[in-house]
């Protein structure tokens, strides 16, 4: 079974584990110990004791504030290997450049999703909800690995550039801003 980490347990953190908890090995990781109070964790969770444990995992999704995301990364490289990193922020362009900027040289690999949907929306599970995926730095079967997932989850994906991504998101949120 593939072990997968979760690094940032807020409320879309802990909406990825309802997503991911029951295919999968789980290693979650947050600076906030409060964040774990009143959620029933399953058996195939573990709550890391420290960094060093998550990237135990093949697989890290960084569910933290885009405020952070470089200094998160900056701060973990060290810990890199042949793991696939994945980002959930509502941008891609940055996250794009941050992977580039530090898994240069390295045999990690990225992949940048957009779920377009969060606590609230999949409350009543995750069919139809849409998800928006770049490639980016990972290999076809890693790509390919994890839009089957999301799509046998009843998930949305649409494959959209980092680029494209962030220019539709421009122009709609424009228009909302403006009204």
């Amino acid at each position: 079974m593939k072990k997968v980490a979760i690094v940032g347990f807020g409320r879309f953190g802990k909406t990825l584990h309802l997503l991911l908890r029951d295919d999968f090995e789980i290693i979650l990781f947050d600076i906030n110990p409060k964040v774990y109070e009143g959620v029933d964790l399953t058996k195939k969770t573990v709550r890391a004791k420290d960094i060093k444990e998550v990237y135990q995992a093949e697989v890290i999704f960084y569910a933290v504030p885009i405020a952070v995301f470089e200094k998160v990364i900056a701060n973990h490289k060290q810990y890199f290997k042949k793991h696939l990193l994945i980002d959930v922020l509502s941008v891609k362009q940055h996250p794009a450049y941050v992977f580039r900027k530090y898994l240069k040289g390295t045999k990690t690999q990225a992949l940048l999703t957009h779920p377009m949907f969060g606590p609230d929306s999949s409350k009543e599970g995750f069919v139809q909800l849409p998800l928006v995926m770049d490639k980016f730095m990972a290999n076809n079967d890693q790509f390919a690995f994890w839009k089957n997932y999301f799509s046998s989850k009843g998930i949305r994906v649409i494959e959209l550039s980092a680029k494209e991504h962030d220019r539709l998101a421009a122009q709609s949120q424009g228009v909302t801003h403006f009204i």
